[in-house]
């Protein structure tokens, strides 16, 4: 008759959590992952936009940060977005710009919550 061998376990598993835990960064690092981090895109879009600015000067240096924006409506605002991509996930930026009635300087910057959809 076959015997079933007997494993003891030793339950001192932090060596394995260790590697667990490294395995988990490393892939963490691979996904490219963008933490949106709000503070900090506001201080960021207040320092790219001053108020009193001209808007094809603003459009300029918003087009050269990766932001898009649309400058052709007849609201009073001009939003301007960028998008920041990950492995599964993804954000939006916003910026919304009042604009002064001849559309022609920015009057207020508005940062506006980063959007994410993904893990």
């Amino acid at each position: 008759m076959n015997k079933v061998p007997v494993v003891l376990h030793n339950f001192d598993d932090r060596p394995r959590m260790a590697r667990v835990i490294a395995v988990l960064l490393v892939a963490l690092g691979l996904t490219g992952c963008y933490i949106p981090n709000q503070e900090h895109f506001d201080s960021y879009a207040m320092g790219l936009v001053r108020p009193r600015s001209a808007l094809p000067a603003v459009e300029t240096t918003l087009t050269s940060a990766g932001f898009s924006c649309d400058t052709r409506s007849s609201y009073p605002e001009v939003t301007c977005t960028r998008n920041r991509t990950a492995f599964m996930s993804g954000c939006i930026e916003r910026i919304n710009l009042v604009l002064d009635s001849a559309r022609t300087s920015v009057t207020a910057v508005q940062p506006r919550p980063v959007l994410c959809t993904g893990l």
